[in-house]
């Protein structure tokens, strides 16, 4: 796949956790997740050319403030 200057990657299904967050996001699911630190993330987005991705609260969880923070942080990703 050739990314041009045209092109735009978005990743369209992304989670993120960090600390307690991510282990207990982890232990919780019977099968293997890219879950990652924002952080993590945006380095392998970099790495492939992906300008965007939609950030999905993980586990059916009701507690928002990592991806709040992520929001912040990063505004344009």
């Amino acid at each position: 796949m050739s990314n041009s200057k045209s092109e735009i990657l978005i990743d369209t299904h992304a989670h993120v956790a960090v600390g307690t967050l991510l282990s207990r996001t982890v232990a919780a699911i019977d099968r293997k997740m890219p879950i990652l630190p924002v952080e993590d993330l945006n380095a392998q987005m970099d790495a492939h050319g992906v300008s965007h991705a939609v950030l999905v609260q993980w586990g059916f969880s009701w507690d928002h403030h990592y991806l709040a923070r992520c929001l912040t942080d990063y505004p344009g990703r």
